[in-house]
């Protein structure tokens, strides 16, 4: 048995169709330009059902303003990647340029630690576990009157204590947040943020 060339039974929208030997739909050509299909399977044997699945990584470019960084404190954290619904958001990796301007910043001590985390308050590694590694320091980073350049890998945004409840990391954000109330003063440089991630069906 082969495949067959849908005919009479062309939806509308389509513009071509190819059956299964059993008149089951197995993949259309639309008129707009799309493809409809059940499922990809690669060379590898491994399938893809859902453009959601996490299998392909997202890429997102965040530039933050002087105005959000001077803004920026524990009670007012940036958000880098809105949260999706029932999905857990894997970072894998990001870049962070300060992209100096004519006014170095000021970071008033103890110095703020600025760090980007899966949720919106700022987490301790030992207590909540929910953070990515490595804060970057305010003083040292935007303190300077030259551009800076920060590159994390394998940041993998998850427990590092074991197991969460769902609840904790179902539809939440990636967010860049500060550890003390007081934020920087008298900059204007800026922030560009790149950010890798998966979104992950739970």
């Amino acid at each position: 048995m082969s495949i067959q060339l849908g005919s009479g039974n062309v939806p509308p929208q389509a513009f071509q169709r190819w059956l299964d030997p059993d008149g089951n739909p197995l993949v259309s050509i639309n008129r707009d330009g799309t493809i409809t299909t059940t499922g990809v399977r690669f060379a590898d044997g491994s399938e893809q059902t859902s453009a959601n699945s996490g299998s392909v990584p997202t890429t997102v470019i965040v530039n933050i303003t002087s105005a959000q960084l001077l803004a920026l404190t524990v009670n007012n954290p940036i958000l880098l990647i809105p949260g999706i619904a029932n999905t857990y958001i894997q970072l894998l990796s990001y870049n962070m340029e300060y992209i100096y301007g004519t006014v170095a910043y000021h970071a008033p001590a103890p110095f703020s630690e600025y760090q980007i985390q899966l949720g919106n308050s700022f987490l301790s590694p030992v207590v909540d576990g929910l953070i990515l590694p490595t804060p970057i320091l305010a003083a040292g980073f935007i303190t300077v009157t030259q551009n800076t350049f920060s590159s994390f890998v394998n940041c993998i945004s998850s427990v590092t204590n074991g197991a969460s409840n769902t609840s904790a990391v179902s539809g939440v954000g990636i967010y860049l947040t500060n550890s003390s109330a007081n934020g920087a003063t008298l900059g204007n440089g800026t922030l560009k943020i790149t950010l890798t991630y998966n979104a992950l069906p739970l």
